[in-house]
């Protein structure tokens, strides 16, 4: 079920999904956290009368469960532990 959270009744025709890597079919979870930063960028708090954005949001994947051969280049994540001088 590929682009879901682009069907949802506050953001059907405000995002502008764009997925040049195919992430999207390696996602993971309920994608709840994003899904409500969308729904506030376009239309701020729901409780207030606001009017929504007037342009679509751009949307990308970012986050994605890694498959095997997925290589991890070490220099570019953070340290086990943080030693303080």
């Amino acid at each position: 079920m590929q682009f879901l959270f682009c069907s949802y009744t506050h953001l059907r025709g405000r995002l502008q999904f764009d997925d040049p890597a195919s992430l999207d079919a390696r996602s993971v979870g309920l994608r709840v956290h994003g899904t409500a930063m969308a729904s506030l960028v376009i239309h701020g708090d729901l409780s207030e009368p606001e009017p929504p954005i007037s342009r679509p949001l751009y949307v990308r994947p970012v986050m994605y469960a890694r498959m095997g051969g997925d290589e991890i280049d070490s220099s570019t994540h953070l340290p086990d532990s943080h030693q303080t001088p």
